[in-house]
């Protein structure tokens, strides 16, 4: 996979948003020996979610305490403007949330 980052944070709607993240120090579920965690993709417009999507890592065949979410997301229905995004994640095991956020723009 070839990922190249974009400085300016500004796309057009023709383009798909790549979200790259590492996720560490997952808990183990002792009856399954994999992560126990959810994944929560929401893109905002002004504090309200326009677009939302889930996972949970026992879709993800490599999960292990530490992995790479890669997800693209298209823009295409977006309209011009601001948006946020915000990826949660969930650890089931250790009941402990992040959710880092990051800003963008459609053009």
């Amino acid at each position: 996979m070839k990922v190249r980052p974009s400085v300016t944070r500004i796309f057009t709607r023709n383009q798909k948003l790549g979200l790259y993240l590492q996720v560490y120090n997952l808990g183990i579920d002792p009856a399954t020996n994999r992560p126990s965690a959810e994944v929560h993709y929401d893109i905002l417009k002004d504090g309200k979610t326009i677009v939302s999507k889930d996972q949970a890592t026992a879709q993800m065949p490599n999960a292990s305490q530490q992995f790479t979410l890669a997800e693209t997301l298209p823009l295409n229905s977006l309209q011009p403007g601001t948006y946020a995004v915000a990826i949660r994640i969930t650890d089931n095991v250790r009941k402990q949330t992040v959710t880092p956020t990051a800003s963008f723009s459609v053009h």
